[in-house]
This record gives structure tokens, C-alpha cells and sequence, in this order.
């Protein structure tokens, strides 16, 4: 932190940082430039912030240090075991066991040293606890017109999808004991055209050195309207309340509401994602997420889940499900789950002003089309 003089009004002074950018690793680098009060004054208090700007540094990428580290990284090989029920994938240098559902074509488990890391998902998730700018909610049999979003979504019926038809796990082996397993589902919706599908893909992909690599690639029927999100939900267990990443923050942010939310790498809580807004909503939502890590907390042995996106994304964590947002009117229909929701969207539409203003712009929609979210977890 510099101190500059009191330059006179409407001039300019330059301020050595002291930072030569060559210098600094390959990757990526942001710098803040904040404007605080120096003094005390009737209406801030000394240090508050008035303004600032964020610029990102042209910096190469960092693909030789990943590189370097992979070469050092211990290496098992992946076994894979297999019955009419199940398909197994194990790794002895991570510890890490993933179980596939035959039956339901689905991922029934990840764990990390014999501990449950998921306990349900990811599936498919295209809806959101309805914001006031998407629509008013009411009973049931009485959502509102279709001129507002929520009407037009719940004529579609987004958010009761039909069970998906699901694909046996089709086991994939590849050079170098790189072992993928391919999940195929097709949800439909029970609204105004029944064959109206979503085609939701996930390869699931765990490699010799205990990298566990996940790609995603949904695609969204024509027929259907523009959605609020898309992407996928899961649950972790109730120990993993710690919360850090690197993205936009500290507070929430949405594609549309994001400048005045800088690039840094934050802590919290999940439970402090919770906003009380008066008509219970979507809250707690992170744009132009780099990775996240989600710890446990108490006693017993400290566990972590790291995320880390191919390109930033928009991911939430919370004890609300987007249903038991959508089914609350009041605060107090709220009760906490004990467990993490998580989601982690490869699009999500903006908010609008549409509660006494226009629709989200266009280009902060999200139309019929292909997504893809793809990213590697670290245990």
C-alpha cells in the first residue's frame, strides 16, 4: 500500500508499484486498485472504500508447471471391478473408489480413504429458486402468465422433470491405465409438448496418478424455452461446512450483477451463503468461478473436495434445494438440510428487472442449445 500526495484536482500523478510483470509466474494475476477515505468523515468511516478497479495482467499460461507437477505425482494403477450390479473404479494412490450403478446408469459413490465424499448426484439441474424477478409464486395450479419467466418455466414443467431413461455405463479403457466411465441420461418434461428432452452426458475419468476428471455435455431440445440454469446438483455430507474459492466475491453474483463483485480468492462458511431474502430464492450464487474447495470442520479427520473448471463457471453451496426454495413462502418455511447442495452450472440466467422492469437482456439468457462443463476434483 503507497500513500500518494494531494494531487491538485484534475491532475495526474504516477505510482511505481514496484512489480516487474515478466517477473511473476505463469498463471493468472489480477491487480486491485481501491480508493479509500483517508479520514474520517459524517458519512464513512477512515479506510472506506469509495472506489476501485480491477485490471487482469497479461501473464503466459501455466502449462509447464502443471506439467512438472504431474511428473511427480504418485502413480497406481486403476483397477476396475465389475458385477451385474455394480462397476467399481479404484486407486490406490488417492485412496479414492467410485461406485456406478448399473441399474440406474448413475454414479452411487465417491470416497476418499473409505469416507463418503458424495451422497447423491450429480445430476441434471436446470432449475433455480425462483427469484421476484423471475415471477410471483402461488399455489400450485395457480403459477402466474406466461409473459413471466416462472410461468413460462413451469408450463414446461423444468421443475418436475420425468425419471430419465438411462444408459448402462459403458467402461472405457485408454492408454497409459486411464480408465473413463460414460453415463448417458435423456430427462423429459410433462408440459405443453411430452417430447421435449434434455440429453445429459457425463464421463467420468480416473488416470494412474489419482486425478478424477469429470466432463459434462448436455444438450437442450429446440422445443424447449430459454432455462435458468444448466448444469448439476449433488449432496455432501454435513461435515463439509468450510467453503474457499477463487472467483467473484465475497457476496453473491449473477451474469448480469457481476462488476461490482472483483476477483479474489475468498473463505466462508456454507452456511453464511444463506441470504434471507423475505420471499425465500436463489441466493449465494459465485460467477466466473476458477475452483472452489469445500472442507470439513469438527472433529474427526479434516477432508477436502477441490474443484477446479476448465473455464469459470457459476457454482452455489447451500442447505436449501432449488425445490425447497420454490416451495417457501416465508423465511421460517425454511428449514436447514444438514447436508451440502451443491451446484455447479455451465450457464445460468441472468436476474432482470422483470419484478417492475424488463426481461434479462438476451444475451444473459440461457436458449435451447449445447453445454459443457467439464473439471477435475482434488481429494
Amino acid at each position: 500500500t503507497q500513500r500518494l500526495g494531494k494531487p491538485a484536482p484534475q491532475k495526474r500523478s504516477r505510482l511505481n508499484l514496484g512489480y516487474d510483470i515478466s517477473s511473476l509466474p505463469p498463471g493468472e494475476a489480477f491487480l486491485t486498485v481501491r480508493a479509500v477515505a483517508r479520514d474520517k468523515t459524517d458519512w464513512c468511516k477512515r479506510g472506506h472504500v469509495v472506489a476501485w478497479e480491477q485490471f487482469a495482467l497479461p501473464l503466459a499460461a501455466d502449462k509447464r508447471r502443471a506439467a512438472a507437477i504431474n511428473t511427480k505425482t504418485k502413480r497406481s494403477a486403476v483397477v476396475v471391478a465389475e458385477n451385474q450390479r455394480q462397476i467399481v473404479l479404484s486407486n490406490e494412490a488417492k485412496g479414492l473408489e467410485l461406485t456406478f450403478s448399473r441399474a440406474r446408469g448413475t454414479l452411487a459413490g465417491l470416497s476418499a480413504q473409505g469416507e463418503q465424499l458424495l451422497l447423491d448426484g450429480p445430476t441434471l439441474n436446470l432449475w433455480r429458486g425462483p427469484t421476484s424477478n423471475d415471477g410471483v409464486k402461488g399455489k400450485p395450479d395457480q403459477w402466474h402468465a406466461d409473459w413471466k419467466p416462472l410461468g413460462m418455466w413451469c408450463n414446461a414443467k423444468l421443475n418436475k422433470p420425468k425419471l430419465p431413461q438411462a444408459a448402462e455405463p459403458v467402461v472405457i479403457t485408454k492408454r497409459g491405465g486411464v480408465v473413463s466411465v460414460a453415463l448417458h441420461h435423456r430427462w423429459t418434461f410433462t408440459g405443453r409438448d411430452d417430447h421435449a428432452a434434455v440429453v445429459h452426458q457425463q464421463v467420468w475419468q480416473l488416470k494412474p496418478s489419482g486425478e478424477l476428471r469429470v466432463d459434462h455435455t448436455f444438450e437442450i431440445d429446440k422445443r424447449l424455452p430459454d432455462v435458468p440454469r444448466v448444469g448439476v446438483i449433488f449432496t455432501m455430507p454435513e461435515a463439509f461446512e468450510g467453503l474457499e474459492w477463487y472467483g467473484r466475491g465475497p457476496g453473491e453474483s449473477y451474469p448480469d450483477r457481476k462488476t461490482g463483485s472483483p476477483i479474489s480468492r475468498y473463505r466462508s462458511t456454507v452456511s453464511d451463503q444463506y441470504v434471507p431474502y423475505v420471499v425465500p430464492q436463489e441466493h449465494g450464487l459465485k460467477t466466473d468461478v476458477r475452483w472452489y474447495k469445500l472442507m470439513s470442520v469438527g472433529r474427526g479427520p479434516k477432508r477436502s473436495l477441490t474443484l477446479r473448471a476448465d473455464r469459470p463457471m457459476c457454482f452455489s453451496a447451500s442447505h436449501f434445494t432449488p425445490d425447497d426454495l420454490t416451495q417457501a413462502y416465508h423465511t421460517y418455511d425454511l428449514r436447514p438440510r444438514p447436508e451440502v447442495i451443491v451446484c455447479l452450472d455451465a450457464a445460468h440466467r441472468g436476474l432482470g428487472t422483470k419484478s417492475c422492469g424488463p426481461d434479462t437482456l438476451d444475451k444473459y439468457k440461457v436458449p435451447p442449445g449445447i453445454y459443457r462443463l467439464g473439471y477435475t476434483l482434488e481429494v
